[in-house]
């Protein structure tokens, strides 16, 4: 005869299937402790305003390069006393200074790391997690997630927008658009939905197309907001010798590319 297991029993069975679920997550998952990993994916540079003021005074404010290694393919992280954290794409890579040089020197290739996990502690650390290197080497293989944005990979900083990114025979920044009339006009400090606003701009600013992201998503902008008279006001209509942070007097930042219509290119 079949029986209908009381509903406190069943309730106990769902509790304890999905208990040991986790735990068998959590086993498949990075450790944030003292315990090496074994990585492998590509380093990727990217380049953050300083973390005291985030381009608060970008004339003045200091650029940092962050290295990043862009897994293979997504993991899971389970750091002591809170569930596990999936998706991860990439960590930031944290070396001793004597070997700076050596990590610079890999960048854009294929690696292996060996070191212990940690959660992200300070302003400098700017992916959730962080892989301090005791190992590092060149190692044969690919990377299904090298083109994604870089920006998008990070928890937190803000990405200066370069200028000059076509070459000393064109404009530094090579585009003029205006907010979309769909678009918030909230200016983000990177390529990312997560990111943080700079600003908001008005639907009579002119935008100054200077990049695209790598995903296609993103343009980074320079403002010339709408009361300035002056064509050139923020200094992105001239040529420069060499792509480079833009440092001017205008507000910058990263707009969707669908937030903006181009009126000319």
């Amino acid at each position: 005869m079949h029986r209908t297991l009381p509903a406190a029993v069943l309730s106990g069975l769902l509790i304890s299937a999905l208990a040991g679920a986790v735990q068998a997550e959590d086993a498949a998952c990075l450790r944030t402790d003292a315990t090496p990993q074994a990585l492998t994916g590509t380093l990727r540079g990217i380049e953050l305003y300083g973390a005291k003021r985030y381009g608060a005074k970008p004339a003045k404010d200091a650029i940092d390069m962050t290295t990043l290694l862009v897994l293979d393919q997504p993991v899971c992280v389970a750091a002591e006393g809170v569930a596990a954290t999936t998706g991860v794409q990439a960590l930031q890579v944290g070396i001793d200074p004597a070997r700076a040089a050596m990590l610079r020197g890999l960048i854009g290739r294929h690696v292996a790391i060996d070191g212990p996990v940690r959660k992200a502690a300070t302003v400098t650390d700017r992916t959730a997690f962080v892989v301090d290197a005791a190992d590092l080497r060149e190692a044969p293989g690919g990377n299904r997630l090298q083109r994604a944005s870089v920006a998008s990979l990070l928890a937190s900083g803000r990405v200066p927008v370069t200028i000059g990114v076509r070459g000393p025979s064109a404009y530094a920044c090579t585009g003029i658009a205006r907010l979309s009339g769909s678009s918030p006009g909230l200016l983000r400090e990177r390529g990312s939905d997560s990111a943080g606003s700079v600003a908001t701009i008005s639907h009579g600013d002119t935008v100054h197309l200077c990049e695209t992201s790598a995903d296609g998503e993103w343009f980074s902008v320079v403002v010339k907001p709408e009361r300035k008279a002056k064509k050139d006001y923020c200094g992105v209509l001239a040529r420069v010798a060499t792509p480079q942070p833009y440092r001017g007097r205008c507000l910058s930042g990263w707009l969707r590319t669908d937030e903006v219509m181009i009126e000319a290119g």
